[in-house]
């Protein structure tokens, strides 16, 4: 406030030329996990979702760690390397989704146009039903059957996706250009306790290329929280 003509007026105290950028929004409060490649420490990958006891996402075998900030990504040595988390019965009924909703948000990539590998599977411990995959550069989620996303799903490009489970309905969303892909599946949900990335359980189903993070939630999501994981996951930053 400055004094003029014996008047108090209000002015703007920024300075000129001077931009002001809000801060990005939070990730929301609840979340089960995010796991960004650059915070790997040569184990394991911390969780960095607040508030959260999901724990870690732990190496086996080998995997490499290549370049740092937003832009770092984990590769794998061999067929044998992988991330894991072993899953309690309330994650993996959480996961199962068959009585709530369960939002996995993606970004990774696959550099060749062939192979199948693991973005979310459950197959080495008990079963796979459902599972997400990547498969010839897609999306693709499997329950009894392969069900590639399409073009719109292209793992050939860096960017974050979601994939919304709720019982017989799965949906993937592409959060760049809004493109959608449902299918709906009845049946059981035989599911192992060990969730995995690169690797999908089977032998030669390890063609997984690239981690960049990785993000689960016990609920739908609305477009706002949507936007905020979608920031941190490609700033690999809350």
């Amino acid at each position: 406030m400055i004094r003029f003509n014996n008047k108090l007026l209000r002015v703007n105290n920024k300075l000129a030329g001077e931009i002001v950028i809000p801060p990005a929004p939070s990730v929301p409060s609840d979340m089960d996990f995010i796991y960004f490649a650059n915070d790997f420490d040569g184990s394991k990958i911390p969780n960095s979702a607040p508030n959260s006891t999901f724990g870690d996402y732990l190496q086996s075998g080998t995997l490499i760690k290549n370049g740092s900030g937003s832009s770092c990504y984990l590769s794998k040595s061999g067929s044998n390397d992988y991330l894991y988390k072993d899953l309690t019965t309330t994650e993996l009924d959480n996961i199962k989704a068959l009585n709530n909703t369960y939002t996995f948000f993606i970004r990774m990539m696959q550099d060749t146009s062939y192979g199948v590998g693991g973005i979310m599977s459950c197959r080495s411990n008990g079963g796979y039903i459902y599972m997400i995959r990547c498969n010839n550069q897609q999306i693709q989620i499997h329950t009894s059957g392969g069900n590639d996303c399409g073009s719109n799903f292209s793992l050939a490009t860096d960017r974050v996706y979601k994939v919304v489970i709720n019982d017989s309905s799965f949906q993937a969303f592409n959060l760049d250009t809004s493109a959608t892909y449902s299918l709906s599946y009845t049946g059981g949900r035989q599911m192992g306790t060990r969730m995995t990335t690169f690797s999908a359980g089977y032998s030669g189903e390890y063609n997984l290329d690239k981690f960049y993070a990785f993000a689960g939630i016990p609920r739908a999501t609305t477009t706002e929280e949507d936007e905020s994981i979608k920031t941190a996951l490609m700033n690999q930053s809350i």
